[in-house]
C-alpha cells in the first residue's frame, strides 16, 4: 500500500521595528481598528539544504517546485491555528516563492548544482547530499542553506492579530506531503512505495555502497515531493516541536492550483532581508497590492545588465532574468569588464549577450553533434568568402578540414571546448570571427573569440576581412642604411643587430613571445613516446582481456566447490555432535550421573562439549563391559567384596576362604548339576574364575562330587 508521509516545519516570526509600528499606529491601536483591513506578514519559511533542529534536509530544487501548492488566487491557501482543520481559517496566503542562497564560493560545486536542478535522480540528489555532509558543509557556522520559502500572508481575525502583536504567538508551522516520494537517505529506499527499510531512524550509519572510510550519516527521511497542505500559527519555539507523521493516502483538496501572477511585486525588503521578518500594511481585502515598496532588488550595476538581458529575453520571467543580472554583474574586473570581453575586443552588450549565453548552457557539453555543425557554419562562411573574393579557390580547398586532417591538428589550434573551432590557418581565422555571433550551443563565446584572437596574431593574420593571405613581402635590405640589394652583403654585426631589432619590435606589437619555449620540440619527443607507451600497455591489457575471464570463471567455480564443501563439512560437524552427544549421554547414564538417556541429552546439549569430553576421558568401556557382563551386577560401577576377608564354614567341600559371593555362586553350580543343566554350571564356574573369586586349585570336578537334596514336593 502507498503511503504520503506528512512533514511538518515550525519557524519564527520576528517582531516588527519601533519605525514600521509607528509607521501604522493609526491601525495598531485597537483590533477594531482594522475594519477590512489586515496584518500582513512576511515569512521566511522552511529552508532547503539546512539541517533543521528536528533532523531533516530538504532539497531545494524539489522544495522549489511545491511552491506552486501554494494557492494564491481565487481559493488561496488558509492560514490557521495550531493546525487544527476543523476550525475557522485567521487569514490566507497571497504570495509565495522560492528564494537561492546558493554562496558564491559554491555556485560550481557539481553537488550544490545537482541538488538546484530540477532535473536531477532523486538518488544522484542522495549521492550529492551525502557528498556535502562528508564535506561539512551543512555544519559551517553562519550556514544558511540552499534557498528557502517566503510567504506572504493577511490576517483578518481581530483576536489573532492581537494575540501575533502580544506575542503569543511568535511562530508559524506548515504542513506538507511527499506523495509516493520518501526517501531514506543511507540505502534511497522509498519509504512511500517499498515500506520502510532497515535503518533506524536518527541513528548513524555508513555508507553501504562506496564509503571505505567508514564515514557516517544519519537515517533521516528526504522528501521528493512537496505538496504544501497549510499554514498554522502556533505558540511553541521554532524547529523544536516539527514531527513526521505516517498517514493513509487521503484527498480532500480538489481545488485548481493558482500560481502567483507574472507580474506580482517582490522588490522592496522582501528579497534583501537576512532574517525572517513580519511587517504590517493597510490594504482592502478585495485588492491585491504590492506587498511591499521601497527599494530595488537591484543595485546600479545589475540593473543595467538587467536592461540589456531584458531586450534579449523578453518572454523570459523578471525573477530568472534578475537572477542572471545579479550572476553577470558579479563577474565584473576592477576595470568593469567581463571575462574575456578585452581580449575578445567586445563592446559591453555583446559581452553580457555572450555570458548570459553561458549561464544559459552551462551545463550542456559540445558533442560530436556540435562539432559538425560548428564545420558546417565554417563552410558557408568560407562559400560567402569565396563569393565575395576575400578566398581563391586554392585557398578554398585548403581551408577543407577532413576528418583525418583534424585529428591530426594539435591540441593548441582549437580555441573551443572538445576541439572545437579550429584555427590552423587565417581563413579559419577570419571565418571563426565571422560566425561566432550565429553560434549556439555551450562553451564561453567570449572566451572562444578571445582564443581567436590570439591564434590569429600568432598566425600573422590581419584583422581585417579583406586580407587572408599572412604573409606581405618586405624588402629587408631597406631596414639597414647604406646596404645593398642582397642579404649576403650585409655583415655579420648588422645582420644581427637587425635580427635582434625585430624580434624586439614583434614582441612589443604581440607578434612573438618574449621567450620562445626551448623544451616544445623535446615535448613533442616525449608526448609521442609517451602515446607509444599507452599503445602498448593497451595492447597488453588487450591480451590479457580473455585470461582475466577465465580466471574469473574459474574463481566462479571455485567459490561453487567452496560453498560444497562448507555445505558438507557442516552436515559433517552436526553428525560428529550428534554421536558425541549419544557417546556421553550412554557413558553419563553408565556412571551414575544421569537417570536416563533423555535427560542426559537435555543437559549435555546445552553445555560446552570440550568440558563434557574431558570429563569422560577417563571412562573405561572395557572393564565396564566386562561387568555387565559378568552377571553379577547390571551397572559397571558395581564392586565385588575380597573373597579373602569373608569365608563360609559350612561349606566343607569347598575351601574355607572363599567370600559370600564365592559361596553364593558355588552353590548355584551345585543345585545347577543336580538339575542335570551342567553347561549353565561351567558358565558360571568359568565367570568366577575369570574374576579370581575361584582359587586355582578349585576345579569343576570338584564340584561333582556334593549333592544336594532337593526339597520334596508339599
Amino acid at each position: 500500500m502507498t503511503m504520503d508521509i506528512t512533514f511538518t516545519d515550525y519557524y519564527r516570526l520576528t517582531k516588527p521595528t519601533v519605525e514600521q509600528v509607528d509607521e501604522w499606529k493609526d491601525y495598531l491601536g485597537s483590533s477594531t481598528a482594522f475594519g477590512n483591513k489586515g496584518l500582513r506578514i512576511i515569512m521566511e519559511a522552511t529552508h532547503a539544504g539546512l539541517l533543521n533542529l528536528n533532523d531533516r534536509l530538504y532539497i531545494p530544487s524539489r522544495m522549489a517546485e511545491g511552491v506552486s501548492t501554494f494557492r494564491t488566487g481565487e481559493k488561496p491557501t488558509k492560514i490557521i491555528k495550531h493546525h487544527d482543520l476543523h476550525s475557522d481559517p485567521v487569514g490566507v496566503i497571497r504570495g509565495a516563492r522560492f528564494v537561492p542562497t546558493v554562496p558564491d564560493e559554491l555556485e560550481d560545486n557539481p553537488d550544490v548544482q545537482n541538488l538546484m536542478s530540477s532535473s536531477a535522480p532523486i538518488k544522484t540528489q542522495l549521492k550529492s547530499i551525502r557528498n556535502l555532509w562528508r564535506a561539512g558543509v551543512f555544519h559551517q557556522d553562519g550556514w544558511r542553506g540552499l534557498g528557502y520559502i517566503q510567504l506572504i500572508g493577511d490576517v483578518y481575525d481581530t483576536t489573532t492579530i492581537d494575540q501575533v502583536n502580544n506575542g503569543l504567538f511568535d511562530a508559524v508551522s506548515t504542513n506538507f506531503q511527499s506523495p509516493g516520494a520518501t526517501h531514506c537517505l543511507i540505502c534511497a529506499q522509498n519509504w512511500a512505495t517499498d515500506g520502510f527499510c532497515e535503518h533506524d531512524w536518527g541513528e548513524m550509519y555508513t555508507e553501504e555502497d562506496d564509503d571505505e572510510d567508514g564515514f557516517k550519516f544519519p537515517a533521516i527521511a528526504i522528501p521528493g515531493v512537496h505538496q504544501y497542505l497549510e499554514t498554522s500559527f502556533t505558540a511553541f519555539e521554532a524547529d523544536k516541536l516539527a514531527t513526521v507523521e505516517v498517514v493513509d493516502r487521503t484527498n480532500t483538496d480538489n481545488n485548481k492550483t493558482i500560481f502567483l501572477p507574472d507580474n506580482f511585486n517582490w522588490e522592496g525588503n522582501l528579497a534583501d532581508s537576512t532574517e525572517p521578518i513580519y511587517e504590517f500594511r493597510d490594504f482592502e481585502e478585495d485588492k491585491m497590492a504590492n506587498p511591499v515598496k521601497g527599494k530595488n532588488t537591484l543595485s546600479d550595476a545589475e540593473q543595467k545588465v538587467f536592461d540589456v538581458i531584458k531586450k534579449l529575453r523578453s518572454d523570459t520571467k523578471d525573477a530568472i532574468l534578475n537572477d542572471f543580472a545579479k550572476k553577470i554583474s558579479a563577474m565584473y574586473d576592477k576595470n568593469n569588464h567581463l571575462p574575456y570581453q578585452t581580449d575578445a575586443e567586445l563592446d559591453d552588450e555583446t559581452a553580457i549577450l555572450y555570458t548570459l549565453e553561458d549561464l544559459e548552457t552551462a551545463d550542456q557539453t559540445i558533442d560530436d553533434a556540435k562539432i559538425e555543425e560548428i564545420e558546417n557554419l565554417y563552410q558557408e562562411e568560407f562559400q560567402k568568402m569565396s563569393e565575395e573574393d576575400l578566398l581563391t579557390d586554392e585557398q578554398l580547398e585548403d581551408a577543407k578540414l577532413s576528418t583525418k586532417k583534424r585529428k591530426s591538428l594539435p591540441k593548441t589550434v582549437f580555441c573551443g571546448p572538445n576541439r572545437s573551432f579550429p584555427i590552423s590557418d587565417c581563413a579559419h581565422a577570419i571565418a571563426a570571427k565571422r560566425l561566432i555571433g550565429r553560434y549556439q550551443g555551450p562553451g564561453n563565446k567570449a572566451d572562444i573569440l578571445a582564443g581567436i584572437n590570439r591564434r590569429a596574431t600568432a598566425l600573422g593574420c590581419s584583422n581585417s576581412n579583406d586580407n587572408v593571405d599572412p604573409k606581405p613581402s618586405i624588402e629587408v635590405a631597406k631596414l639597414v642604411p647604406g646596404t645593398k640589394d642582397s642579404l649576403k652583403d650585409i655583415k655579420d654585426n648588422d645582420l644581427q643587430s637587425l635580427h635582434l631589432a625585430i624580434e624586439v619590435e614583434l614582441v612589443k606589437r604581440g607578434k612573438k613571445m618574449a621567450y620562445e619555449c626551448k623544451e616544445c620540440a623535446l615535448s613533442d619527443d616525449k608526448l609521442k613516446l609517451a602515446v607509444e607507451e599507452l599503445a602498448g600497455v593497451q595492447s597488453i591489457v588487450h591480451e590479457h582481456e580473455d585470461t582475466l575471464i577465465i580466471l574469473r570463471n574459474e574463481l566462479a567455480r571455485t567459490q561453487v566447490e567452496y560453498v560444497d564443501l562448507v555445505d558438507q563439512q557442516v552436515e559433517l560437524s552436526a553428525s560428529v555432535f550428534a554421536d558425541k552427544l549419544e557417546k556421553f549421554a550412554q557413558i553419563g547414564v553408565l556412571s551414575g550421573k544421569y537417570d536416563n538417556l533423555d535427560n542426559a541429552r537435555e543437559v549435555i546439549r546445552t553445555e560446552d562439549m570440550e568440558k563434557v569430553e574431558a570429563s569422560c576421558a577417563d571412562f573405561d568401556w572395557k572393564a565396564a563391559a566386562e561387568k555387565l557382563n559378568d552377571g553379577m551386577s547390571n551397572t559397571p560401577n558395581s564392586t565385588v567384596d575380597d573373597p579373602t576377608i569373608n569365608t563360609d564354614s559350612d561349606n566343607t567341600q569347598l575351601p574355607t576362604d572363599l567370600s559370600g559371593p564365592a559361596e553364593e555362586a558355588a552353590e548355584n553350580i551345585r543345585e545347577l548339576i543336580a538339575d542335570g543343566k551342567t553347561r549353565n554350571a561351567k558358565h558360571i564356574y568359568a565367570t568366577m574364575k575369570k574374576l579370581k573369586l575361584f582359587p586355582d586349585e578349585m576345579t569343576f570336578e570338584s564340584f561333582s562330587a556334593v549333592t544336594i537334596e532337593k526339597p520334596a514336593d508339599n
